[in-house]
């Protein structure tokens, strides 16, 4: 079997998602419990002042970004390995390529919001899934045009 051009770019690409995926679920496990413990002490403090109500209602709020954290970074973490599993496969090139616009024009969007230049790095593994993918584009191209000839 002929090994695809973008194959490479895709797995390191991937790789670097998946890691990226799974700090992002480690952060939401964190922002999950230290909100607790958080609420537990702003909660004492709060009885003091009569803000029960107020407290427990911002610490709340923590957990569900802690959730929504995890969801959004599992969801990552099972489309990095399913492209990391397809990067052989020249017909699955599209599926890459989404995947790839995706990552980069939320990693975009967030650098646009507060830009600061630690956040260009997560845009390269997006861009290496893109290029990747675009390369196996290619060589199906040429591949389809050698059959014709």
């Amino acid at each position: 079997m002929q090994r695809t051009k973008g194959s490479t770019s895709i797995a390191i690409g991937s790789i670097l998602t998946i890691l990226g995926s799974i700090f992002g679920i480690l952060l939401g496990i964190f922002l999950l419990r230290a909100e607790r413990f958080g609420a537990v002490l702003t909660n004492v403090a709060a009885e003091i002042r009569d803000m029960y109500p107020v407290a427990s209602f911002l610490f709340s709020m923590g957990e569900a970004f802690g959730f929504i954290i995890m969801t959004i970074s599992v969801f990552i973490l099972l489309t990095g390995i399913m492209t990391f599993k397809r990067r052989r496969v020249l017909r699955y090139w599209k599926f890459t390529l989404v995947f790839g616009l995706i990552l980069f024009i939320i990693g975009f969007l967030l650098m646009i919001y507060d830009f600061a230049p630690a956040l260009i790095i997560p845009l390269i593994g997006p861009l290496l899934i893109i290029v990747g993918a675009l390369l196996n584009k290619q060589q199906q191209k040429e591949m389809s045009e050698q059959t014709v000839n």
